[in-house]
C-alpha cells in the first residue's frame, strides 16, 4: 500500500489525467470492498464540482479518466466517493487528488517533472465510520418482538405534569440577582 500524501501532485491543464484511486481501512489497512455498492464519484475544487459518470470499482479501486475538455478551472481538486446504496448518500472518502497548473508553469530544476505524466495514482485511508445500529434494532437484538412503527408508538407516555412558565422563571431570577446588587450596595 502507498502512502497518502497531503499534497496532491501537479498536472498540466486540459491533458486527460487517468486516475485508480485504492481506499484502504483506516484501523488495520485492509481492502475496503466497493463491489456491488452504488457510488457516485466527483471531482471538486474551489469554483466547481465535477460528477464522474464513467468510472469502474474492482475490490477496493476505482479508476476513471477526468477528460482534459472537462477541466476548467487550475487549483486543487479532490477526488469525492460516496455511497448512496441504502438511499443514504454518505461519504466513504475523499482524497487530494491532483492540481492543476497552467500550460506555462515550469517546475524547480531540481525536481523530478512528473508534470506531463497522465496517470495519477492515489491511495487513502477510508475516514468513514461504520454505520451504527438504530435503537429499534438494539431493542430487537435484546429480545423485542414487534414491528418498527409498534416500537415507535411503545416509546409514548401519558402527558406529564404542566411545569412552570420560562418567561416568569426568567424575570423571577432577574428580579432575585437585582435584589442581591441592591443589598450588597453595588446599585
Amino acid at each position: 500500500m502507498s502512502s497518502t500524501s497531503l499534497t496532491a501532485p501537479k498536472r498540466r491543464i486540459n491533458n486527460d489525467l487517468n486516475f485508480a484511486w485504492a481506499i484502504y481501512y483506516k484501523n488495520d489497512g485492509g481492502e475496503y470492498d466497493l463491489t456491488g455498492k452504488t457510488l457516485t464519484l466527483w471531482m471538486k475544487g474551489t469554483f466547481e464540482k465535477v460528477q464522474i459518470t464513467d468510472f469502474t470499482v474492482e475490490g477496493n479501486i476505482v479508476t476513471w479518466t477526468w477528460k482534459g475538455t472537462n477541466q476548467k478551472h487550475i487549483g486543487d481538486y479532490y477526488a469525492v466517493l460516496q455511497d448512496t446504496t441504502d438511499g443514504i448518500c454518505r461519504t466513504v472518502d475523499i482524497v487530494n487528488a491532483v492540481t492543476l497548473v497552467p500550460h506555462t508553469y515550469q517546475e524547480d530544476d531540481g525536481e523530478q517533472s512528473t508534470i506531463d505524466v497522465s496517470d495519477v495514482e492515489l491511495s487513502s485511508e477510508m475516514a468513514m465510520a461504520l454505520r451504527g445500529y438504530s435503537a429499534y434494532e438494539i431493542a430487537v437484538q435484546n429480545g423485542y418482538v414487534g414491528t418498527e412503527a409498534q416500537w415507535l408508538a411503545s416509546l409514548v407516555g401519558k402527558q406529564g405534569e404542566s411545569g412552570n412558565d420560562g418567561a416568569s422563571m426568567v424575570i423571577a431570577q432577574l428580579f432575585a440577582c437585582l435584589l442581591r446588587f441592591i443589598l450588597l450596595g453595588q446599585i
